[in-house]
């Protein structure tokens, strides 16, 4: 009965997400902001970055900065004041970060919000995907595809943590991270993995954008996130 009675309310949470807060559209999930991480920390070493040792030996602090831009939920209902998921926001994280971890966690934060951008810019122009419904879905689809690194989201986020004591900025901002945070959470089961898979896939009809295009815009995605940090001063 517990079992029945879980399973049923991970599909109440899903069909929540879907039907009534359409303006959480973020771009990649979790999951792929987790998998851009590991394989850039490895293009950071090949570059010869000068930030390779710092996210290196700060990963955690890194991983978390590439999760936090997502912890604002609505963004649209935010003031541009209060809206911390832009690059000037993120830049502000860099110039003021005091240690290398909070520079790990500002670098992870503008590794972030430059896949993204591709997302945004690059492949839902291509997909002509306007509609937030799809749009979600894609997110989903591509997080279901890579569901291995949503465990590693969710050992991430159960650490306690200030670095993301900025995007708290007053107590409405403080609400909508911590509501934020734990919709990632959710995000990171095994049953909301599969159920919302099978929802993009029936109901959809996104199946036919298959793992190598999404692959492939990732590839774009890690190249943008790369550019971006090894041009910083």
């Amino acid at each position: 009965m517990y079992k029945i009675a879980n399973t049923f309310m991970l599909i109440f949470l899903i069909f929540f997400i879907f039907l009534l807060i359409p303006q959480m559209a973020l771009a990649w999930g979790p999951g792929v902001h987790t998998l851009i991480s590991f394989n850039l920390l490895d293009e950071l070493k090949a570059y010869g970055s000068v930030f390779y040792p710092i996210v290196s030996n700060n990963f955690w602090e890194f991983l978390y900065g590439s999760l936090a831009p997502d912890f604002m939920v609505a963004k649209k209902l935010v003031s541009k004041k209060n809206n911390s998921h832009n690059f000037d926001f993120a830049d502000k994280l860099i110039d003021s970060a005091k240690n290398e971890k909070e520079l790990s966690f500002a670098l992870g934060y503008l590794s972030h919000l430059a896949s993204d951008k591709i997302m945004h810019e690059v492949f839902l122009s291509d997909y002509k995907i306007v509609n937030s419904f799809e749009h979600i879905s894609v997110e989903l689809l591509s997080d279901a595809y890579y569901a291995n690194y949503l465990n590693v989201v969710s050992f991430v986020l159960k650490r306690k943590s200030a670095l993301d004591k900025p995007l708290k900025a007053n107590f409405g901002l403080v609400i909508n991270t911590f509501i934020g945070k734990n919709i990632l959470r959710l995000s990171t089961k095994n049953a909301i993995s599969s159920i919302s898979k099978n929802i993009v896939v029936n109901n959809f009809k996104i199946e036919k954008i298959d793992k190598k295009v999404i692959d492939s815009y990732i590839k774009f995605s890690l190249k943008s996130s790369l550019t971006r940090i090894t041009k910083l001063k």
